[in-house]
């Protein structure tokens, strides 16, 4: 699939919410909202229950670029020393 390619959506889900979901995780939310909508549940709150999920888990994991060398380093030595 191209890049800019948007994958095939449910026809019960709106051009709207398909606007709104984070390009990281378009092609997984796209395999939520089908699996809603072939079992019947509502795909919008399917998808934007998993967005949320992907949202929170991203905000749990820390990047070490993101972190002071200090608090680098103390990570390196505990990890070292286990």
């Amino acid at each position: 699939m191209k890049p800019d390619t948007l994958p095939a959506m449910p026809p019960s889900l709106g051009r709207g919410t398909v606007r709104r979901i984070p390009r990281y995780c378009i092609e997984d939310a796209a395999q939520e909202a089908w699996a809603a909508h072939l079992a019947g549940a509502d795909v919008k709150a399917a998808v934007w229950r998993y967005v949320r999920q992907i949202q929170r888990r991203r905000k749990r994991v820390v990047c070490f670029s993101q972190l002071d060398p200090k608090t680098f380093r103390r990570i390196r030595n505990r990890t070292a020393a286990q």
